[in-house]
């Protein structure tokens, strides 16, 4: 329940976790003397922190060496790496829907980047059938006037050739 800010085997020098728990006080009270030698104060003189070092390693030793309070930290050791790993999975599961949400925007952005294109295509194909459809009434008309233009013309041309012709009875009319 409370968080593990210092793992006691590591001060030591053990393997933590499983292997830990598995230790006699033999073997945590050897790993406690072999360090000792190493951090006890005497044998650092010149470092500020070797008073803090070996207290640290006193009290994990202490730590260790009594049942009931390595029980108790090896059950808080333990729910640590439990949270750990169901943060991990979390972080993992969070990281996975993080891909997944932008591989599908990534999708949505192509689709509608061709559905653009595809609309782009459209108009402009709409708008050449448009323009052509526009003009091929003004041709239709231009054809329509020109065959009218022709018709009345050719009409013209008849009546004023009826018009020159004299009439058949004309000869025999002085007056004309």
């Amino acid at each position: 329940m409370s968080t593990v800010e210092l793992d006691h085997y590591i001060v030591l020098g053990l393997p933590s976790g499983e292997e830990g728990a598995k230790l006699t006080e033999k073997e945590i009270s050897k790993a406690y003397k072999l360090k000792a030698l190493e951090l006890h104060p005497d044998k650092r003189p010149g470092d500020p922190n070797a008073h803090a070092d070996f207290q640290k390693l006193r009290s994990s030793y202490e730590t260790l060496i009594d049942p009931a309070a390595r029980s108790q930290f090896d059950e808080s050791l333990r729910q640590h790496k439990e949270r750990m790993e169901a943060e991990k999975k979390r972080k993992f599961m969070h990281q996975k829907w993080m891909d997944e949400a932008k591989r599908r925007k990534q999708e949505a952005e192509e689709k509608e980047g061709s559905l653009e294109a595809d609309l782009k295509m459209l108009d402009d194909c709409l708008k050449e059938n448009v323009e052509h459809l526009l003009a091929v009434p003004d041709k239709l008309m231009d054809e329509e006037k020109h065959t009218y233009g022709d018709i009345f013309f050719r009409g013209a041309k008849r009546r004023n050739s009826f018009r020159r012709r004299k009439h058949p009875y004309s000869k025999f009319n002085k007056w004309n």
